[in-house]
């Protein structure tokens, strides 16, 4: 168990698909029960202006408090690019966080551990292969990648939920930053 309080920062790098389509990346922190615990563990970017294989997102960065008590590893990050597959969903996702009108499609998901080499360095940046979901035509197969880079950093009140006063204590971590390029190891869905 963690005995400090860590926020996961995530930065989105480029992205490329196999289809052109309006895409957004959805991110989810998720606990050991594979749910995220509070909506300040997720988090998204806007939707692709126009359809695109390559899409390039403006909020790219994201800070997720992690609970004191979490351990790294039994938690998850799960990226899932979406797109809107009619122009009535792309309107409504562009406008809200939780679209609720037209169609929106899973083109690609990913989850990746937390434990493991991010706990031990600190921080890690990998391509990662987004792939098609079990339920979806083409199922396992790689729809796309994105390039993703993680960092574990002490917590701070700003990386806190709004209404929540002070970051738990936390202690200076002696992390250092390594660059790897074996990949990270998926967490089974």
């Amino acid at each position: 168990m963690a005995a400090d309080a860590y926020s996961l920062v995530v930065e989105l790098g480029d992205a490329s698909f196999e289809e052109a389509l309006r895409y957004f990346v959805r991110l989810k922190v998720l606990g050991e029960n594979e749910e995220p615990v509070v909506a300040a563990l997720q988090g998204r970017t806007e939707i692709s202006p126009v359809p695109t294989t390559e899409p390039a997102f403006r909020t790219h960065s994201f800070t997720f408090p992690l609970p004191p008590e979490a351990d790294p590893d039994r938690w998850s990050l799960h990226l899932s690019a979406i797109a809107p597959v009619d122009d009535e969903a792309a309107a409504d996702a562009s406008a809200n966080d939780k679209p609720k009108t037209g169609k929106l499609r899973v083109v690609g998901d990913a989850n990746l551990a937390l434990g493991g080499e991010l706990a031990a360095s600190g921080e890690i940046e990998r391509r990662v292969a987004l792939t098609t979901p079990a339920d979806a035509p083409g199922a396992g197969q790689t729809a796309g990648n994105i390039s993703i880079k993680l960092r574990l950093k002490p917590q701070t009140a700003a990386d806190l939920p709004s209404g929540q006063q002070s970051a738990p204590r936390s202690r200076t971590p002696g992390a250092s930053v390594v660059m790897s390029t074996s990949p990270i190891p998926a967490v089974p869905s």
